[in-house]
């Protein structure tokens, strides 16, 4: 069977202070005392999570969590409280509302507990008016809170008054509260690992979501070790599948239980990232005094996880009591992360709850405050994370930033399969939302357009700076920039599309508008350079030479050549070779009509009909061969497949 089908996929879980008697109730709704531990029983003390199943009137059965209420335990009763889905909140009448109480209340509204009813208890033990004040006072103190006006029930886990009519309250609240996902990757934070003989590794905890099933292969996380189901149990009933929501035990091939600790995950391998830098939305609880400086060590809990770390306020220099603010956690060993899950700070000495909220994901390095671009980004990527998953998968594409996201690294961060990586993106790509890179990786549109600013800018600062040349080096162009090759590539395309930039020889790069400025010495030469290579028809001389030939500085004379190159007047056919491409053009014309006629003609036969030297002829034969108006056949030469299309390639080569 995949689950027991009378238990329902959420978990109640008890909180409050020391001693007011969560377990005693417990024990009383359910039968079973969830202080398991020999120490427990005989302090009467709850230091470790209790379990036990809660009958509801119409059959139904639904898992409890029985939390420590001392203030020793308070990271235990986190650890417990991130699985509650719905909260019994109880206070002692004859105490009132204690410390604890407080700071249990804190936590329950920071995880975001979906609902829950409150617990009067020990109404044997005190006169009723006494009771009643004690009941004023709670409502008074639940206001504003996660279970403002929630249900007071008055109980005796002595003689067991109240006792059904908080279990009815109960089964009736349950109803209408959705289960946890059943959809999506599987992951479990670890509440417990240890060794049961016959069974090998046992790890305990509850789904958050998703599914497992008996030969599943689970990674192990932070690790990333991967091991197999052999067994799955939820409330004492061996299940082929378990499913989130439930108290789940599994049994792993392949690992030692010292290998797993608590905080740790069971997950779908390859879907969820580990990271210590991670980005979250804080509140900062207004109980406390004093502003949050940045870099305040924290103590952070999320999931079953505990780690040290520094909080960072990324919108603001500081956060008041009250406050809510985006922050980033500098932890001090990988978890691992989703977006959304929610998430406790504690300070470090004196511990006490500093805030909380829910995670927008991780960083692949240290943010700096008050930086605009990156807040926005921030709360697209907040309020996607929460409404819409396309979106979410955008901007994880911009968070890599000028860096292109692989499809690997999407699949982990969006918790998804390649496949489903490449559907999505073909969505984002059509909807120009991201620019492909190559055939597996993404960049933002959004970062392409401030790269592709800061290549028009930084072609406009050449041309100014080197009026005389046409064409920017993609070197330099890489190096303004901050991108690699592939990166540059992709945004000049996008920029020549929209005519903004053309290209040149060698990869060189220019703005569509401009156009080489020359002072009259300067235009002098450029155009007695011409001249000269239209007169050099089948004999130029090679580049050193050329100066010496117009008597001119050989300096001046490279600048022009390297211009009328620039723009492609004239064509370097080998490196020692420069003809002017009217030239080259006349050539290649009168060479496809005579092969036309002859079919195959070797160099010999084709440099006695053009009337030139071998060295030359060798020259403009195997210019001709690399861009395809020709093809060499041993010594001969035969029409190449662009010999019809000889305008096209002389402009393209």
């Amino acid at each position: 069977m995949s689950a027991n089908d009378d238990f329902l996929h959420l978990v109640i879980g008890t909180a409050g202070h020391i001693d007011h008697g969560k377990s005693s109730l417990v024990e009383r709704l359910t039968g079973t005392n969830p202080d398991t531990l020999r120490e427990e029983r005989e302090r009467g003390l709850t230091i470790a999570l209790g379990y036990a199943t809660l009958a509801l009137p119409d059959g139904r059965r639904v898992g409890v969590i029985d939390v420590p209420g001392h203030e020793k335990f308070v990271r235990t009763m986190v650890a417990g409280a991130t699985a509650i889905d719905y909260v019994v909140f109880v206070v002692a009448s004859d105490d009132g509302v204690m410390p604890q109480t407080r700071e249990h209340l804190e936590i329950l509204d920071l995880l975001g507990v979906r609902g829950g009813r409150v617990a009067l208890t020990k109404i044997d033990a005190i006169d009723e008016e006494i009771v009643e004040l004690a009941a004023a006072e709670v409502a008074e103190f639940l206001a504003g809170s996660c279970l403002d006006g929630a249900p007071i029930h008055r109980v005796s886990s002595i003689d067991g008054r109240g006792i059904e009519e908080l279990r009815a309250g109960i089964a009736e609240d349950l109803a209408p509260i959705e289960p946890r996902s059943h959809d999506g990757p599987f992951r479990m934070p670890v509440q417990r690992a240890f060794s049961v003989e016959g069974h090998g590794t046992v790890v305990t905890g509850v789904p958050i979501a998703g599914r497992v099933s008996t030969g599943d292969t689970v990674a192990c996380l932070p690790s990333g070790a991967t091991a197999r189901v052999r067994r799955l149990e939820a409330y004492g009933s061996v299940l082929d599948t378990a499913v989130a929501g439930h108290r789940t035990a599994i049994a792993l091939h392949d690992v030692a239980p010292d290998a797993i600790r608590r905080g740790d995950w069971l997950a779908a391998p390859g879907r969820f990232p580990v990271a210590r830098l991670v980005e979250g939305r804080f509140r900062y609880l207004a109980s406390r005094s004093d502003a949050l400086a940045n870099r305040t060590p924290v103590r952070f809990h999320c999931g079953t996880a505990e780690a040290l770390g520094h909080v960072v306020a990324l919108d603001r220099r500081e956060i008041e009591p009250g406050e809510s603010a985006l922050v980033q956690i500098l932890l001090d060993r990988d978890l691992p992360i989703c977006e959304g899950d929610p998430y406790v700070l504690r300070s470090v000495s004196p511990v006490f709850t500093l805030g909380g909220g829910r995670l927008i994901g991780t960083s692949t390095h240290r943010h700096r405050t008050l930086r605009p671009w990156l807040v926005a980004h921030l709360e697209r990527k907040e309020q996607a994370a929460s409404r819409d998953r396309l979106a979410f998968l955008a901007e994880l594409v911009f968070a890599s930033g000028r860096k292109p996201a692989s499809r690997d690294e999407l699949a982990l961060d969006w918790h998804a399969s390649s496949g489903e990586v490449t559907s999505a993106v073909a969505r984002l790509e059509s909807a120009g939302t991201i620019l492909s890179v190559g055939s597996s990786a993404w960049i933002h549109g959004e970062i392409g357009d401030r790269v592709g600013g800061e290549v028009v800018a930084s072609l406009e600062r050449e041309h100014q700076a080197t009026p005389d040349r046409l064409l920017v080096a993609r070197r330099v162009l890489r190096k303004a920039a901050r991108v690699d090759d592939a990166v540059l590539d992709r945004v000049l395309e996008k920029l020549e599309a929209s005519g903004a930039v053309r290209f040149g020889i060698d990869g060189g790069v220019a703005l569509a508008s401009f156009r080489p400025r020359l002072s009259d010495k300067q235009q002098e030469l450029h155009d007695r350079l011409e001249r000269s290579f239209l007169a050099w028809e089948s004999t130029p001389p090679v580049p050193s030479e050329i100066a010496d030939s117009l008597e001119v500085p050989a300096q001046e004379c490279d600048r022009m050549v390297r211009l009328l190159l620039e723009e492609e007047r004239v064509v370097r056919l080998a490196r020692d070779r420069i003809f002017h491409r009217d030239v080259v053009h006349r050539i290649a014309e009168r060479l496809a009509e005579i092969l036309a006629d002859e079919r195959e003609l070797s160099t010999s036969e084709i440099r006695e009909a053009l009337d030139t030297s071998r060295r030359q002829i060798i020259t403009i034969l195997e210019y001709f061969d690399r861009i395809g108006i020709t093809r060499r056949v041993g010594d001969a030469r035969t029409l190449g497949p662009n010999a019809d299309r000889i305008d096209q390639v002389l402009s393209s080569s």
